[in-house]
């Protein structure tokens, strides 16, 4: 096995994690509602802007976890404004399939705001396959993050995760953060960590 940075935009690499982003992940992400195509968007726009990287765990050529990490969470926004036109181009006919998504849309642009909390870098995505659960690679790529942080001059970064979420609360918790505050958002309790890289 083994852990890859990634800073640059590498559409087949970054395919394969679009797609194990939306298997692991659709069941509570809503921006996978969006689609392989959003995600992609997202990802090269955060990667152009240089406030962004992944860490890929691979096994035979295969990726089965990644971890997406910020540098400035707040210029997330502005990232995807720059893109809007592509953006919407994908989100148009699903929206137009399914309104109640203009709702979500909306709070999500109120998700910095929710946050309201001085700590800019962020992990924003973390995934494994369901098959490499349980075996340390969450906590690897965790590790492998914060060693890009630390040489990117970060000490601390945040993450946040559905209270109900039993067991990626106790993955942070025991990966050494802690829940600085929790807030609402798309009728959910979220917790909000942080951690100081040491």
């Amino acid at each position: 096995m083994r852990y890859k940075s990634l800073y640059k935009y590498d559409e087949v690499l970054l395919k394969e994690v679009a797609n194990l982003h939306n298997d692991a992940l659709s069941y509570r992400s809503f921006i996978t509602n969006f689609g392989i195509n959003f995600l992609l968007e997202i990802y090269k726009g955060i990667l152009a802007a240089r406030i962004g990287f992944f860490v890929i765990a691979q096994e035979n050529d295969r990726v089965i976890g990644f971890v997406l990490c910020c540098s400035d969470s707040d210029r997330i926004f502005m990232v995807m404004l720059k893109r809007c036109l592509i953006l919407l181009k994908i989100i148009f006919p699903i929206v137009f399939r399914n309104p109640s998504l203009i709702k979500r849309l909306i709070e999500t642009s109120l998700y910095f705001q929710k946050e309201n909390v001085n700590v800019k870098p962020e992990l924003l995505v973390i995934a494994v396959r369901q098959e490499f659960r349980s075996k340390q690679i969450g906590t690897n790529l965790v590790e492998e993050l914060e060693k890009q942080f630390k040489k990117n001059g970060v000490s601390r970064y945040k993450v946040t995760v559905h209270n109900a979420m039993t067991d990626s609360n106790r993955f942070y918790l025991d990966n050494g953060m802690k829940i600085l505050k929790t807030f609402y958002l798309y009728d959910t309790q979220w917790n909000l960590f942080a951690k100081d890289i040491l």
